[in-house]
C-alpha cells in the first residue's frame, strides 16, 4: 500500500507542485511526500529492509550537502540566506530519491498513472484550445479547492481577455505540460508490449497544440529515433503505410501551420528573441565573476534572477567537479541503458539544454523511470547511474 501512494505522490507530483500550502515555499507535493517518508521508514525498520541506494543521486545527494555545509560554515550570512532554502529543497528531493525511489517506486503501475494523467491533462488542453480559439471562452486548469500562486492567477486573468495565447491545460506553464507529456509519450512509444496507438496520436496532438517549443522539438526527436529503430524491422507494406502517413503528416502540418497555436510556437522559437535568449541566451552569464574556488567546486544551489537552464546550470552550481561527473554519467547511461531505461534518459538530457528540467520537482518523476527495469522482453536489465 505504501508503496502504490508512494508511486501515486511521485507521478502527481509536477501537477499538485503548482499549487501553494500555508507554509511559505512548500507545495502541496512536497507535503504529501513528506508525510509518506515517516511511513516508508518505520516499514523499513519493521520489515527489516535494505537501501537500494541509487548510487548516482546518492553522489549528488552527499556533494550537495557537503557543499551548504561549507558555504553555511565559510560564508557570509547573506550569501548562505540566499541559498538555503533551494538548496534545502533540492537535497529532500535528491535524498529521497537515492534513498527510496529503488525500493518504493513500482515502475509498472509509475507507468499506467502516468498516460492517466497525461491523457486527462491532453483532453483537457484540447478542450481549452476548442473554446478559447472557436468560442473564444477561457476554461482555467486550476484544481477547486487547492490555492494557486500568484503567477497563476495573473495569467488566468490575462487570458480570460486574450484573443491568443499559449494553454497550459492543469499545469503551471505550457512548458510544464511539454515535460510531463513528453515523458508519457516516449514512454507509450517506446514500450515492448504493444503500444496504445490512440493514446499516442492524442498525445502527439496534444504536445502540438500546446505551442511549446520544448514539446514540438521533443516530438519530432522521438518521432526521428522511433522510425530509424524500426525501420529494419518494416515489411513493404508497412513501408507503404509509412510512406502514406508521411504524406498524410504534411497535409496536417501544412493546416497546422495556418492555426494561431504554430504562429505563437514560430514567434517564440524563431522570432522573439526574448523567449529564445531565455532558454538559450544565459549559458554565457554562468563564466561571469567566477573565482578559482566557484570554478572547480561551484557556486552552490542559489536563486536566481534570470533563467538558466540545466546544462549551465550545472557548471554553476558544481563547478568542473559537477561537469566531469555529468558527463561521465552521460556517457556511461547513452552506452548502458536499454528500453525505456535509454528513452527516459534521451528525454531528460535534451530536457536539460532548454530547461531547469534537473533542479526542480520534474526530477522526482524522471529519475525513478531509470531505476531497474524487470521483465522488458529482449533487453539485459540495468541500472541507470541516475
Amino acid at each position: 500500500m505504501i508503496k502504490k501512494l508512494f508511486t501515486f505522490i511521485i507521478v502527481i507530483f509536477p501537477i499538485l507542485g503548482a499549487y501553494i500550502t500555508p507554509i511559505p515555499s512548500i507545495t502541496i507535493s512536497d507535503m504529501l511526500l513528506l508525510a509518506i517518508i515517516p511511513f516508508i521508514i518505520i516499514e523499513m525498520f519493521k520489515d527489516r529492509k535494505k537501501i537500494k541506494l541509487n548510487m548516482g543521486m546518492g553522489i549528488i545527494f552527499l556533494y550537495t550537502l557537503i557543499q551548504l555545509l561549507v558555504i553555511t560554515i565559510f560564508c557570509d550570512s547573506e550569501y548562505v540566506d540566499k541559498l538555503l532554502l533551494p538548496t534545502v529543497r533540492l537535497i529532500v528531493y535528491f535524498g529521497i530519491i537515492a534513498l527510496f525511489s529503488k525500493s518504493y517506486f513500482d515502475i509498472e503501475l509509475g507507468k499506467r498513472l502516468l498516460k492517466i494523467f497525461a491523457m486527462f491533462a491532453t483532453y483537457f488542453l484540447i478542450i481549452q484550445v476548442i473554446f478559447f480559439y472557436i468560442f473564444h471562452i477561457y476554461i482555467p486548469g486550476n484544481i477547486p479547492g487547492l490555492q494557486e500562486p500568484k503567477v497563476m492567477e495573473l495569467y488566468n486573468n490575462a487570458m480570460e481577455n486574450a484573443t491568443s495565447g499559449r494553454l497550459r491545460s492543469i499545469f503551471l506553464e505550457p512548458s510544464a505540460y511539454a515535460m510531463y507529456v513528453a515523458l508519457a509519450l516516449g514512454i507509450e512509444l517506446f514500450k515492448e508490449e504493444k503500444n496504445d496507438k490512440k493514446a499516442i496520436l492524442i498525445l502527439t496532438l496534444g504536445l502540438l497544440l500546446s505551442a511549446s517549443s520544448t514539446g514540438v522539438i521533443m516530438v519530432a526527436i522521438m518521432y526521428i529515433i522511433y522510425i530509424f529503430k524500426n525501420l529494419s524491422k518494416l515489411s513493404k507494406k508497412a513501408v507503404r503505410r509509412l510512406i502514406a502517413l508521411f504524406f498524410i503528416a504534411i497535409v496536417i502540418l501544412t493546416i497546422f501551420m495556418q492555426t494561431q497555436a504554430f504562429k505563437i510556437f514560430y514567434n517564440r522559437t524563431f522570432v522573439d528573441k526574448g523567449a529564445v535568449k531565455g532558454r538559450f541566451g544565459s549559458y554565457g552569464v554562468v563564466l561571469e565573476g567566477l573565482n578559482n574556488i566557484n570554478l572547480v567546486f561551484g557556486r552552490g544551489i542559489f536563486k536566481m534572477n534570470i533563467y538558466i537552464p540545466t546544462i549551465p546550470r550545472i557548471f554553476l552550481y558544481y563547478g568542473i567537479i559537477g561537469a566531469i561527473f555529468f558527463i561521465a554519467v552521460s556517457i556511461r547511461n547513452f552506452i548502458k541503458l536499454k528500453g525505456i531505461q535509454w528513452i527516459v534518459w534521451l528525454i531528460l538530457f535534451v530536457l536539460m539544454f532548454p530547461t531547469e528540467i534537473f533542479f526542480g520537482k520534474y526530477v522526482l518523476l524522471y529519475i525513478p523511470f531509470m531505476n531497474e527495469i524487470k521483465g522488458e522482453n529482449e533487453y539485459e536489465t540495468k541500472h541507470s547511474l541516475l
